[in-house]
C-alpha cells in the first residue's frame, strides 16, 4: 500500500494504490518431526504505467514487446514447536 505519492530521492515520482492479480505457488518439505524447508514462488500478473513505460524502452532498445512482470521467491527452514 502507498501512504504518500512524494519521494524525496526520486524527482517526480507519483504513485496511486491500485488491485491486481497475484499467482503464489509453495511447498513443504519435512526433514523430520519439527523441521522443515519451505519456498514459494509469486508472480504478479497486473500490468500498470511502469509496466508501459519497461515495454516502450525494451522496444526502442530493439528488444521484444510486452510487459515485464515482477516476481518474488522465497525460501528457508521451519521449525514446528
Amino acid at each position: 500500500m502507498i501512504l504518500d505519492s512524494r519521494d524525496g530521492a526520486v524527482a517526480n515520482l507519483d504513485v496511486k494504490n491500485a488491485w491486481g492479480a497475484v499467482i503464489q505457488a509453495g511447498v513443504d518439505v519435512p526433514l523430520n518431526s519439527a523441521w522443515f524447508l519451505f519456498a514459494d514462488l509469486k508472480k504478479d500478473l497486473s500490468q500498470d504505467n511502469s509496466d508501459r513505460y519497461r515495454a516502450r524502452i525494451r522496444q526502442s532498445s530493439g528488444g521484444g514487446e510486452g510487459a515485464s512482470r515482477s516476481s518474488a521467491g522465497h525460501a528457508g527452514v521451519g521449525w514446528r514447536f
